[in-house]
């Protein structure tokens, strides 16, 4: 996969800044059923595939993000590592707009449904009248792990105005390698 490569010639560069973003990854033994602290990846991970990457716009290298208003429309898309103000500075012009828009068409990709870790699926329109951030990272990428703390953070602080963060793993193995990380891993978002 494209991404893999570009994520290995980043990993050096992003492993130097990641102290001075202030992020810690922190492994626990612990299932994701017994932890409740501020560290847990507690949105939805969705898992990906190239189908469904390419309907988003197509994967450039990983991480990618995209956040769409409460209308389903895409109003902002991020390759490579998010912004921590940027991002926090359009959810909350996003988050003070009107609950719904009407009479508005989503973006082409809201209706295709995308795999859960529980054997579901969702799309973003089951999302419209939220505003949602989509987040396509993997396992294997470190710098897609910087922004994890990030995303946890905004969910906290954001959730309760109306955001939804997505998390999109792109991993070839699918729900057998992402499941258990998802499970094992806490991040620091503390600092």
């Amino acid at each position: 996969m494209q991404g893999k490569l570009l994520a290995a010639l980043t990993i050096t560069g992003v492993l130097a800044l990641l102290p001075l973003a202030g992020c810690k990854q922190k492994a626990s033994e612990n299932t994701a059923a017994s932890q409740s602290g501020n560290g847990a990846m507690d949105y939805p991970i969705l898992l990906g595939n190239d189908k469904i990457a390419d309907k988003f716009g197509g994967i450039l290298g990983l991480p990618t993000s995209m956040v769409y208003s409460r209308d389903g429309k895409k109003v902002k898309t991020v390759v490579g590592i998010l912004t921590r103000d940027e991002i926090s500075k359009t959810l909350e012009n996003l988050l003070e707009g009107s609950p719904s828009s009407t009479g508005t068409a989503s973006a082409p990709e809201g209706a295709m449904a995308i795999p859960t870790l529980d054997g579901s699926t969702t799309s973003l329109d089951h999302y419209k009248g939220k505003v949602v951030l989509i987040n396509f990272w993997a396992t294997w990428c470190e710098p897609c792990k910087a922004e994890i703390p990030w995303l946890i953070e905004f969910n906290h602080k954001y959730g309760p105005k109306g955001l939804v963060i997505l998390g999109i793993a792109m991993d070839d193995e699918g729900k057998k390698v992402v499941e258990p990380w998802v499970k094992t891993k806490r991040f620091d978002v503390t600092g």
